[in-house]
This record gives C-alpha cells, structure tokens and sequence, in this order.
C-alpha cells in the first residue's frame, strides 16, 4: 500500500547517474536514501523500484565480481537484509530491491547506499536497459514505522538512456508500387540493440534493377538521428527490387543531401564482401500493373509510459510514423489502467496522428480479462468518440463508469455488438481462451509478437471451425512500436507486422482490408506474400479470389498461385489445408554432397506467462570443422553463439538461447560433407549421429510442452533463392470445407503467414 503523510518528510533519495547513459552500457553508480522525520523502525523496509518495461541487469547481493552485482551500505546502527523480486510493487513500478531493516533502526538523517555494479571487487558493472528512454528514474519508497504502509520520498533526478554508436543499417521499400510509380528508400542506423543512432558512415548505394533517383552514395550526416528518407525513387519495369547499401570509406564522387528524421527496424541479413566492407540490403519491392491493391505495413499492438510500456502516447505514434517508417498503427493500453482521463487523451492523440494518405491511427485498448474469463482481446474502433469496457477497474481509482465494465469476454461481445469495432485474440501474459468466440467481431488471431510465436491460436481457430484471418504485432513495450527488439529482458521475440492489401492507405481502406482479412503476419521482417486463387468448376474458373476470402459454393478444385519475396533465402514455402500439411517447397534442392547445416531448437514450455523454455547448449564436431556459422534469431549482442574453432580435430558451439514458442539455432557450413561426428547437447535432448546420416528431411527430437522440439537437417551448400512463384492444384469439396494458406519460411527464421481462403464445409 502506498500513502503519503502530510507535513512529513519521509526522507530523500539521490544518485550519482550522469544526464546521459548509454542504452545497454555497464555502469557502476550509487543510489542513496537519507531517512526522513521518523527515521526507519526496526523491521520497517525500503523498495527501490524502477519500470515493468525496463530489461535492467537482474540485481545480485552474492557474487562481487560478476556482472549487476548490489552491494548495500549504511551509516545507521542496524543491518540490511536486501532481496530482488522483478514483481513486488504496484505496476508498472514492478521491479524491486526489498531491503529491510534488521537488528536496530535508522535515525533521522542516516543513510542507506545501494551501490550499484561496485567495482571495488572486481565487478565489471551493472546493465543498464537496452532501449532508449527519455526521463527514466528510480522510485524509492519507505515503510519507516513498520505498518507495511510505504511512502514515496522525495525523487531522485531523471535521466536519459541515450543510443550507442551505429552498429549496422536497415533498408526499407515499399512492398508494391506500378511502373513509374514514385516511391521512397529509407535507410536506418542502430546501435547494437536496434536503437536509432546517428548516420555517421556513409553509404554506396546500388540496385539489382535501374531505379531511376537512387544516388550514388549517402551520408554522412550526423544531424539525421538515424532514418535518411530518399523519395522521388522510380522504376520503369516490371520486377523485384532490391537496395543494397555498403559502407565505404573514401569520400563519395556524389553525395546525396540527407534529410533525417528517426529511426526503424526489421529482420534482414548482414554479409561481408571481400574487401572487408559490409552490405545491407532492403526488403524486395514488387514492380507490377497486375494488382488491384497496394500493400501496407502495421503494427496495431504496442503500449506507451501512461499504462505499462515506455514513453508518452505521442512518442508512441511518432516513433511509429517517423523511425519506424510503419503506415499504420493503434495503441493498446491494459484497460484496467487506462483512466477515463488517458481514454480521452488517448483517442485525441489518435485522430490528431492520422492524416490519410501518410499515415493513419485507430483508437482502441487492450481488454485485459484473465484466461479464466476469456483472456486478452484487442479491441479496435474506426473512430474515436467510443467508450471504454474495461475488465475492471484494479489500477483504475475512480470508479465512476465502473459499471460499464465487461467481466467476462461474454459480456465484453455483448457490449459491442452495435459497435463498429473489431476483436482480435491474442497471446501476451494472458492468453486468450478460444473456445469463446463471435464470428462477427472476431475476423483475425495474433501470430506473433515480442512475447513469442503462437502458431496454436490458428489451429485452435481451424478446429473450432472459425474463419480468421492472420496478423502479427509487437505488443512492445519499449516505446518502439513498428521496429520492437527484445532486447535482453524477459521477450523472446523480435515484433511481428501485418501486411495489408488495399486501394488506399486511409481508414477505411485498412479497416475493409482487416474486415475481408486480405492480409497477413510475419515476424517482423517485410518479407512480401500474395496468395491468389482460382476456383474451379465443371473445369473452368468460376472465382478468382485473394487470401481471406470465404466462399460457400461447390467447387472442385482451388488453383492457388503464391508469389514469395524474401528478405533472406528462402528455406521453404508450406502450404496447408486447414490442419494438414499439403506440401512443402524446398526452393534449393539438397543433395548428400552439400556442406550445410541447420540446427534449430523450437516451441514454449506452455501457453502462459512461463511459456520460455531454456535450450541453453552446445554443439561438438569431432574429425570435421566449422567453416563458418551463422546463428538465427540470437537477438541479445550479450549472449552470443560461441565458437571454439578446430582444436585435435573438434570444434565446439555453445550457447544460451530460449524459445517463447518461435525458433532460435544456427546454420553452419562444414568443411567436408559425410565425414565426421555431431553431438548435440542441451536440458532436454541428447544426441549422437555421423554427419553422413545428416539429411534434408532432417531429424527431430521433442520435448514435449508446446512443440518443443530440435531439428537438425541438411541444406543447400549455396542457397540465394529469394523470389519464387508457387502454383499448385488443390481438390476440395464443400461438405469437407477447406482452409487453405501459406508459410514462408526463411533461412535466418524469419516467418509469414497468410490469411486462409476458406470454403466453407
């Protein structure tokens, strides 16, 4: 319980944290509270708190010269009995260092000192979060007369976590224009935690297609605080383009003036050419008058400071718009804390952000209903002036409209059923239960997000018989809608987007497209997918249909073409019927004689909170070696895939990873195809197999829980597959029904899928 004295001074805080810390940096800095007017009584207590949303070090009281390690101090006559608990206070103030008063008290005046990453025994620092935050600042709170009531001291100053130096750069494209159709280039620099940095390297600039526009290089600009936007771009022909960007370092023979204005992210591939320069390259875009529908990204499920991320709301929507480079987004805030206050605030910051044509907003919250009562839902409406249905009021003071409040996921439907809104299912701390469902305000599931990989919420979909469609989002909260890494916390995942395919980039046009659900999710890099059909009766084609679409006429069969542009090499493309597999697509063929393999772990220990599971390893070669080694979603610079090279004929991988329901591992070259012996070792798998046994229908190992398992196969030796078009036959009967969609798989782990074309059984 929190409460505040009136005319008492309950004490101070201080530290000695610089203005600025670098996101990610190792820090060694002191926290100090001075008692108040009554002093601390014995067994009174101290919370030193700081942010949900924060991925801080994890505070340690045992080991002096390891990493976050706490030491605590104090000039009273008494000890100090600290303990670190990342959920003991009111959220988002959740994380916690508990000290408590033992063996005596503090007077008035006397000081209790946390002295964060002490280097005096050799500890290298405490870490600081990974994300940049203008204005973090620790809480302290004090029960000094021991009734377990806690009064918050006078704050201690903020400060700003401030990016790293530029470690790499992303290049975004469009996904679709026509010929001649002008279009912009955005090309981002990052600090190592995908933090926006300033354009400090400059940049060649080439294409695999005349782009008519594209300068020859760029940059340097520090002034560009990490996004450089090139428009008036254009191409004349049908075709795929691709942008690729090297850093050079002599002074450019054309430099094109840049205009910075924030920063982005997404999953594509860093290589090293020969002369030691590095290559970035963008996500494909498609040439092509043969489309109806121009194609949009979004991230619609993310929170601010106000409820439990970071930042304010209109930091939220602008990193969005102007670093994240997305062209739609909403806001989700845990309705049980979203004050009547914040709810007005919240949609005239939506309607003041959209601006048709550039970028467009819905308002919405998160209803936040435990499992138990249904689950998490997103609730979205086309326009602001709409009222909130809360689970409950828990972090909502007052109480009001407390009466609106829709305690089950029944009542929530009930309530909106005139609305003009729609529901999207999800999986966050809560997950939702899909045996409760209305098919009219429910026309997608959550996929993906920062919290893990979900594939079970469509097949529960399938086999329930529902017709939804597919999105992926961050449900971020690190103040990085759009571009949302996990950092080093407790997300396992990097954000997922949803493309939508439609006339216009205005509400309407995006709303039509989530209603028809002509869109679909990936993992967050831009990989471009379009699902066409043709359905076929007394042999002629009587619909031409789009991923999403729900047909109830007989047909005889479904003639399905998928056009696949990756943003890595494709692994392989997988079309299902509903529950069953129909087909899987290898694009590069594999034969015994190819040097690569893939080693990837996979799934979630369950469906909730504790869903990461630990695959923490290693890898031996014996009488072979590693040539090179590529890990897949390593997400965290601090935990990195080790390699020991060849030593006597052994080379060694280890690593820490976990999974939240995605995949994590490597791809490695070998130095000689069938020779040789692999072991693989981590909690849950063991085992032995000769290279030589190493096939392209891999081997795989479960762990039971949900699809943990580990996979090890062999691939192409060489793999530049990228684009690819699929067209396949597909028999289907109306009183079978059918729902048929597409995943994408690449090489670095990146996913898509797409909205199923239903027929209804």
């Amino acid at each position: 319980m929190l409460q505040t004295t009136p005319g008492r001074n309950h004490g101070y805080s201080m530290h000695t944290l610089p203005r600025n810390v670098v996101a990610g940096s190792l820090q060694s800095f002191a926290v100090e509270y001075v008692a108040g007017d009554y002093g601390v009584d014995n067994s009174g207590s101290i919370k030193l708190v700081w942010r949900y949303a924060s991925d801080m070090g994890r505070p340690q009281f045992d080991d002096p010269q390891a990493p976050n390690y706490v030491r605590m101090e104090t000039d009273g006559h008494c000890k100090l009995s600290p303990r670190y608990d990342p959920k003991n206070n009111t959220r988002p103030w959740g994380p916690t260092i508990y000290v408590k008063i033992t063996a005596g008290f503090l007077r008035p005046g006397e000081r209790v000192r946390f002295l964060f990453g002490s280097p005096e025994h050799g500890c290298p620092g405490f870490h600081m979060q990974t994300f940049c935050e203008c204005g973090f600042r620790f809480r302290l709170l004090v029960d000094d007369v021991a009734t377990c009531t806690y009064n918050e001291v006078v704050v201690a100053p903020a400060i700003d976590i401030v990016p790293g130096i530029a470690t790499h750069y992303r290049l975004y494209l469009p996904s679709r224009v026509k010929p001649c159709e002008e279009f912009k280039l955005w090309i981002v620099a990052h600090d190592r935690w995908a933090n926006p940095s300033a354009f400090r390297t400059a940049l060649a600039l080439s294409s695999d297609v005349p782009v008519a526009g594209l300068p020859a290089r760029v940059g340097p600009d520090d002034s560009s605080d990490g996004v450089v936007c090139l428009s008036g771009l254009s191409c004349a022909q049908q075709t795929t383009v691709r942008i690729t960007a090297r850093t050079v370092t002599a002074k450019a023979a054309q430099t094109h003036t840049l205009h910075g204005i924030g920063d982005i992210d997404a999953g594509m591939g860093i290589v090293a050419d020969a002369h030691a320069r590095i290559e970035f390259v963008s996500n494909p875009l498609v040439v092509s008058n043969t489309h109806e529908h121009a194609a949009f990204w979004g991230d619609m499920h993310g929170q601010s400071g106000e409820t439990i991320g970071t930042g304010t709301i209109e930091e939220y929507f602008s990193f969005a718009r102007d670093k994240a480079c997305v062209d739609f987004a909403s806001h989700q805030g845990n309705d049980f804390q979203i004050t009547g206050e914040f709810w007005e605030r919240l949609q005239s910051t939506t309607l003041a952000y959209c601006r048709e044509g550039a970028f467009v907003t819905f308002p919405g919250y998160e209803w936040s209903g435990n499992t138990a009562v249904g689950g998490d839902r997103n609730v979205f409406f086309r326009s602001e002036g709409r009222a909130i249905r809360r689970s409950s009021h828990a972090l909502c003071p007052d109480l009001l409209d407390a009466n609106s409040d829709c305690s089950t996921v029944e009542e929530l439907f009930a309530a909106l059923k005139d609305e003009d809104c729609m529901v999207i299912p999800h999986v966050g701390g809560r997950y939702t239960d899909l045996s409760r469902h209305d098919e009219v305000l429910e026309k997608s599931v959550e996929l993906h997000s920062a919290w893990g990989t979900f594939e079970w919420m469509l097949t529960d979909a399938l086999v329930h018989g529902y017709h939804v469609g597919v999105v992926c989002n961050s449900d971020g909260h690190k103040g990085r809608p759009g571009a949302s890494h996990p950092g080093r916390g407790h997300f396992g995942s990097y954000g997922g987007l949803t493309c939508v395919h439609t006339t216009a980039l205005t509400r309407d046009g995006v709303w039509e497209a989530y209603q028809s659900r002509r869109h679909y999710g990936t993992t967050g890099a831009r990989i471009y997918l379009d699902v066409q059909a043709g359905l076929l009766k007394g042999g002629t084609v009587a619909d031409q249909v789009t991923m999403g679409a729900v047909l109830s006429e007989d047909y005889d069969e479904m003639n399905l073409k998928v056009q696949v542009g990756g943003t890595g090499p494709v692994l392989a493309v997988e079309i299902y019927n509903g529950l069953e597999l129909l087909e899987r697509i290898v694009p590069s063929p594999v034969t015994p004689e190819d040097r690569r393999i893939l080693v990837w772990w996979a799934g979630a220990t369950e469906r909730g909170r504790d869903r990461a599971h630990d695959w923490s390893g290693r890898c031996v070669l014996r009488e072979n070696a590693f040539e090179s080694v590529v890990p897949v979603n390593f997400h965290n610079p601090e935990q990195p895939l080790h390699h020991i090279p060849l030593q006597d004929e052994v080379s060694e991988l280890s690593w820490r990873s976990i999974t939240t329901g995605g995949v994590a591992g490597f791809v490695a070259t070998l130095r000689a195809a069938r020779t040789g012996f692999l072991t693989l070792e981590t909690a849950d798998v063991c085992a032995d197999m000769t290279v030589a046994e190493i096939n392209a229908d891999g081997s795989v190992w479960s762990a039971g829980g949900i699809g943990l398992s580990l996979r090890v196969a062999r691939l192409a030796t060489v793999n530049r597959r990228t684009d690819l078009i699929v067209e396949r036959t597909v028999p289907i009967k109306l009183d079978a029904g059918a729902a048929v969609y597409v995943k994408v798989i690449q090489e670095d782990g990146e996913m898509a899928w797409s909205s199923p074309i239903y027929v209804a059984g």
